[in-house]
């Protein structure tokens, strides 16, 4: 057999093909191999992932691994008698352009395996006859590669912990729909069903508990379908449904919210009742969508907004909901180049004592100074706290306020300020720590540097914001309570929680001048936290009159544009020195 004398290549696989191995096998032989008379060592050919051997110009064997001769059943003395032509059976000629190509490997126990060949020439030094050629050649046993592929195939297509289709799958069904009924009459919708805080359940009770739920959950989802539609799991807490139409909004609006009551129903998982709730976002298929990946798309959108409404609801997606979903990405984007460019301020509003007038403490409230103006915290703080932005805002009003705590010569001021912090910086950050390293840092009293949260934040990892605000407050700093009665009011969080003062929602202030029952309600509150050793501020006090009416309710503090507006902190001297303890 005279091989091919064309010059060195090394051959490619085809597209449609995938022949990793083969190329991977023949790209460790070539940093190998010597430069004049090809020999290889046996720890090489015996670490290459496939069965390989060289032969030369005339087909004698010459060098083989390990691989190959399980493959084929040789001893060593059998192959050095062989010749290529009786061991590899080929409906082409054994050329390096006809690789790769599927061949015939002869067995010694006299059967048949189909195998495919890959391979490169080499010359043996400078010569270029063509009996100076040396073949070497990668052969992999399509029998085990087609069972390879068809097991990965099976993982591409389900998932392992729940048995259901995969996302995989999911994608291609969802893409053969769409090509359907793009031209023709037929309706249907897609549900991505979300659980709710699931990452909580794998970090408090641990992932194997988690797995168990999500298997539960998984088989209660697959009882209720019928056998038109399509349920897989999409993401490590997502399913994804495809309803088949026609199919009106108020229609899979309706089956969502039973899905959802389905989901809602506790799971014993050994000595553990958990219970998980559900956000679900809906798209139907009238939007004319190009792609699964775009209903996806869509549905994660209307997720998102369904989480925003409080978790646990069912949204449908609108157009206009990308449109603010893109909005609010650009909006995110300004908001890291404005950290970056040093945009953000500190404004200080003054907390008076109502009946003397005079300043108790300081609100810090940030500010973000833009080309177009100066923009406050609710035209964007709700896109900062979907990131991590929010932390890395918080830590910066702390640090500011630390710097206003001390006067330009170092010394402790005689204030009290008070800075916004999210539930995220409470959860995942180390707040204490941070607070002690500047008290430390600049020379004042924990005491003068407290924080203010909102109600919203204690409804998420309660024991983890538990713990921290006790540390906090062990240290000394003070912890108010902000927006109290503003939906999410409990008594649990006044006697759970280490608080110190609680501020009453303006909405309150603004109706005490013409509701009766207004300030009925604002009484109570101010009774009640007073005998719970509280004390009350009120927000919003823009007219002369609510001051009074607060004052007679026995509201001792309040705040708002009539008692001074928020005003720039660039300079501590200026703070007034009323602002005492």
């Amino acid at each position: 057999m005279t091989l091919h004398s064309e010059p060195l290549h090394i051959i490619h696989a085809e597209p449609q093909i995938d022949y990793a191995l083969v190329l991977t096998a023949g790209a460790l032989v070539e940093r190998h191999m010597e430069a004049v008379v090809p020999r290889l060592s046996a720890e090489i050919l015996d670490s290459l992932p496939v069965s390989f051997l060289l032969a030369d110009a005339k087909g004698h064997l010459r060098q083989w691994n390990h691989r190959f001769q399980e493959l084929s059943g040789y001893a060593d003395d059998e192959l050095r008698a062989r010749l290529l032509p009786e061991l590899l059976l080929c409906a082409t000629a054994l050329k390096v352009e006809n690789l790769p190509a599927e061949a015939t490997l002869v067995h010694r126990a006299g059967h048949h395996l189909l195998v495919l060949l890959g391979g490169t020439e080499r010359c043996d030094g400078l010569k270029s006859a063509p009996d100076s050629r040396w073949l070497f050649l990668s052969i992999v046993d399509l029998a085990v590669q087609r069972r390879i592929e068809r097991k990965l195939q099976r993982l591409a297509y389900s998932d392992s912990l729940t048995r259901l289709p995969s996302r995989y799958r999911f994608l291609e069904r969802l893409n053969d729909v769409i090509r359907r009924t793009r031209n023709a009459s037929g309706a249907f919708a897609v549900l991505l069903i979300d659980l709710d805080r699931f990452a909580l359940i794998n970090e408090s009770l641990g992932h194997a508990i988690g797995d168990r739920v999500l298997r539960a959950l998984a088989q209660r989802l697959r009882i209720e379908m019928s056998e038109q539609d399509d349920l897989a799991r999409f993401g490590e807490d997502e399913f994804v449904l495809l309803l088949p139409g026609p199919l009106d909004s108020s229609q899979v609006i309706a089956l969502a919210k039973r899905l959802q009551d389905v989901l809602a129903k506790s799971v014993t998982v050994g000595q553990h009742q958990v219970r998980c709730t559900a956000s679900v976002g809906v798209v139907l298929s009238d939007v004319r969508l190009e792609s699964a990946a775009d209903y996806l798309r869509d549905a994660d959108t209307a997720v998102f907004r369904a989480k925003a409404q409080g978790r646990a609801r069912v949204v449908c997606f609108d157009p206009r909901m990308r449109q603010r979903s893109q909005q609010r990405l650009e909006l995110e984007g300004c908001l890291r180049r404005a950290f970056e460019a040093g945009e953000f301020e500190v404004y200080l509003q003054p907390i008076v004592a109502l009946a003397s007038g005079t300043v108790s403490c300081f609100e810090a409230l940030l500010r973000w100074q833009r080309p177009g103006g100066l923009f406050t915290p609710e035209s964007f703080i709700a896109v900062a706290e979907e990131s991590e932005l929010i932390v890395m805002l918080d830590q910066w009003v702390l640090r500011r306020c630390a710097e206003l705590l001390v006067t330009p010569e170092g010394q402790a001021q005689a204030l009290r300020i008070y800075a916004n912090v999210s539930a995220r910086t409470l959860q995942d950050f180390d707040l204490p720590g941070l607070l002690r390293a500047l008290c430390a840092q600049y020379g004042f009293a924990a005491e003068r540097l407290g924080i203010e949260i909102t109600e919203s934040a204690l409804l998420e990892d309660l024991e983890t914001i538990h713990q921290t605000l006790d540390r906090l407050v062990s240290d000394g700093h003070r912890v108010v309570l902000d927006d109290f009665g503003t939906g999410y009011s409990s008594l649990t969080h006044l006697r759970r929680f280490p608080i110190s003062a609680i501020k009453i929602d303006r909405s309150f202030t603004a109706q005490l001048e013409q509701d009766g029952r207004e300030r009925i309600i604002v009484r109570s509150l101010i009774d009640l936290v007073h005998a719970l050793g509280l004390t009350v501020t009120a927000e919003g006090i823009e007219t002369e009159a609510q001051r009074v009416a607060l004052l007679a309710l026995g509201c001792h503090h309040g705040q708002g544009y009539l008692l001074g507006r928020p005003q720039p902190a660039a300079v501590p001297s200026t703070l007034t020195s009323e602002a005492r303890a």
